[in-house]
């Protein structure tokens, strides 16, 4: 399954507004250096923002982050599962019914930490575009380059930047088409966490915890499916 955010990352983000490896470091280490959940968190969810800036995580950063609190599996890497190597990994299959759930679970909790952010910080878009509930989000491209046209910089709280919101937004686009379009033809464990991993970065990066965890559930949960999916063979 080929990962288009990532293919398509230098084409879709201006270099004013591109992010580098240390932008991003500094925005989310002003968010809370001592709150070592959000420092989980983001360590998380680097790869996937980071991947046109850095090739590859090192291994140093993935050992870092198994140190980190939540009490989740160290395994936080989107090809470590339970024990899978890399290779194990990419070959590991789930019911699609399952597989779906997950993702349109994970969508729905994207979008409501959307619109909890733009209904108490960017008023003009909730109001424009989804004054009746999180159910009028449409995180497909056309639309969410309308949101970010509409951000309203002089409204942006503490702990979220322009600069670190407009990829995690921009990348959800593929959770969105994957579930809208789903045909999971060859997807892998692996591939349902890679789309799992960007609507948690949406929550991080609009500084929305407990639906960042929420995701992080999900992808727990599809750990132990990959588990059991093995026992079963």
């Amino acid at each position: 399954m080929a990962d288009t955010c990532a293919l398509n990352w230098g084409s879709n983000l201006t270099t004013s507004i591109q992010p580098s490896s240390n932008q991003l470091e500094e925005t989310f280490a002003d968010r809370s250096p001592r709150d070592v959940s959000w420092e989980k968190l983001w360590l998380e969810i680097r790869a996937p923002l980071q991947v046109a800036c850095e090739a590859v995580v090192t291994q140093a950063t993935k050992l870092a982050s198994c140190a980190c609190g939540l009490g989740f599996d160290g395994n936080l890497d989107s090809c470590d599962f339970q024990g899978f190597n890399n290779e194990a990994s990419t070959y590991i299959e789930i019911e699609s019914a399952t597989g779906l759930r997950l993702l349109t679970e994970a969508l729905d909790i994207a979008k409501e930490a959307w619109y909890d952010f733009c209904h108490q910080y960017q008023r003009d878009i909730w109001r424009v575009y989804f004054p009746s509930g999180p159910h009028e989000v449409l995180l497909e491209t056309p639309m969410t380059e309308e949101y970010i046209g509409r951000w309203n910089h002089d409204h942006t709280p503490p702990g979220v930047t322009f600069l670190s919101a407009t990829p995690a937004l921009r990348c959800v686009k593929d959770l969105r088409n994957a579930v809208c379009h789903f045909r999971p033809v060859d997807w892998s464990i692996k591939d349902y966490d890679r789309l799992l991993q960007y609507a948690q970065a949406v929550a991080v990066a609009l500084n929305d915890e407990p639906r960042a965890i929420e995701v992080r559930e999900l992808r727990d949960e599809l750990r132990e499916v990959a588990a059991e999916t093995v026992l079963d063979i």
